[in-house]
C-alpha cells in the first residue's frame, strides 16, 4: 500500500511538472507573440503631412510621444497625391494617418487614436473621463474659437480691426492661462507631469506664434499677461517628443520668403475664400513689408509653403 502510495504521489508530481512547464510556455509564446504584433503594428505606420504644418507637427508628436516609427510622406498640395485623395477622399487634407492600410484623417481624430491603437508608454488622454471630457472641450475651444481669432488678424485691414483681433486672441490666451493652472496642478504641463493631450493641442502652433512675433512685431503670448502659458511654453518646446518636429521660427520665415519672390500681384494674391484649417493651414500668419514699407499679414497659402517637401 505504501509503495502504491509513493508511486501515485510520483506520478501527480511529474504531471503537474509537466502541466507548469506548458503553461510556462504558453505564456512566454503569447508575450512573445504579443510583442511581434505590437513590432509589426508599429512598423507598418504611414503619414502624409508636410513639416510646416501645425496639424502635421501634432500628430508627429503623438507619434513621438508613444514611440511609434513611422513613414513621413510629404505632401504638395497644390498637386495632390492619388494616395491622398483616395486616403481621405471627403476633405483631401491632410494630416492623414495610415495604419495597417486604413486611413484616419482629422488631426485630433488621429491622435485620439493613437493613444487607443498604441497603449504602451504614457496615456496622452487623461484616465478620469471628467478630465478626459473636459481635456477634449478645450482642445475644441482651441481649434473652434481660438484660432479662428488668429485667423481674423490676417484679414484685418484697418488698425482698428487689428487691435480688434489681437484682443481676442489675447483674450483666449488669458483664458487658457487658466485652464493650464487648473489643469497642470502646479505641474509642467497641461496634462501634468507628462506631455498630455491639451499641451500637443496647443503646442502645434507655437513655432507659428513666434514666427510672427519676429516678423510683426508682436508680443502675442506676453509673460506679463501669461506668465504660466509663456513657462509651459519653453518646456514644451524642450520637450524630447516635440523639439526635433517643431519647425524653428526662423525656418518658418525663410521658407516664406524663399516663396515670395513674385511679382508683387501675386505675392499678394488674396487667400480663397472657405479654405479648411487642415488644408493650408490659414492659422500660419507672418508679416512681410511691402515695397512702400507697409506690412502685409501673410499666410502661407499666399506664398505655396506647402510645395515644399520639406522632412
Amino acid at each position: 500500500m505504501l509503495t502504491f502510495m509513493t508511486s501515485f504521489h510520483g506520478l501527480v508530481l511529474k504531471k503537474f511538472k509537466m502541466f507548469t512547464i506548458l503553461k510556462i510556455h504558453s505564456f512566454s509564446s503569447s508575450v512573445c507573440n504579443h510583442r511581434i504584433q505590437s513590432m509589426a503594428a508599429s512598423s507598418d505606420v504611414k503619414l502624409l503631412g508636410s513639416r510646416p504644418s501645425s496639424f502635421v507637427n501634432r500628430v508627429q508628436f503623438a507619434l513621438n510621444l508613444k514611440s511609434v516609427d513611422y513613414e513621413f510622406i510629404p505632401e504638395n498640395l497644390q498637386a495632390k497625391s492619388e494616395l491622398l485623395l483616395k486616403s481621405n477622399p471627403i476633405h483631401k487634407k491632410i494630416p492623414v494617418l495610415i495604419h495597417n492600410d486604413k486611413p484616419i484623417s482629422e488631426s485630433l481624430v488621429i491622435v485620439q487614436y493613437i493613444d487607443e491603437a498604441f497603449p504602451d508608454g504614457s496615456s496622452i488622454l487623461p484616465s478620469d473621463p471628467f478630465d478626459r471630457s473636459t481635456a477634449r472641450f478645450w482642445a475644441a475651444y482651441i481649434d473652434d474659437k481660438w484660432y479662428p481669432a488668429w485667423r481674423s488678424l490676417a484679414d484685418a485691414k484697418e488698425e482698428e480691426s487689428k487691435t480688434a483681433a489681437l484682443e481676442k486672441i489675447t483674450e483666449g490666451l488669458v483664458l487658457l492661462e487658466d485652464v493650464f493652472v487648473k489643469c497642470s496642478n502646479g505641474k509642467g504641463f497641461f496634462g501634468g507631469d507628462i506631455l498630455g493631450y491639451l499641451d500637443i493641442v496647443l503646442g502645434c502652433y507655437l513655432g507659428w506664434l513666434k514666427a510672427t512675433e519676429i516678423s510683426s512685431n508682436l508680443k502675442i503670448m506676453d509673460e506679463a499677461k501669461t506668465p504660466a502659458l509663456v513657462g509651459w511654453a519653453e518646456r514644451f518646446k524642450n520637450h524630447e517628443a516635440v523639439k526635433r518636429t517643431l519647425p524653428e521660427p526662423r525656418e518658418l520665415l525663410h521658407l516664406l520668403r524663399k516663396n515670395s519672390s513674385e511679382p508683387e500681384s501675386a505675392q499678394y494674391r488674396s487667400v480663397p475664400v472657405g479654405m479648411e484649417s487642415e488644408d493650408l493651414d490659414d492659422s500660419l500668419i507672418v508679416c512681410q513689408r511691402r515695397p512702400s514699407g507697409k506690412r502685409r499679414l501673410l499666410r502661407p497659402s499666399d506664398t505655396d509653403i506647402y510645395s515644399q517637401s520639406v522632412q
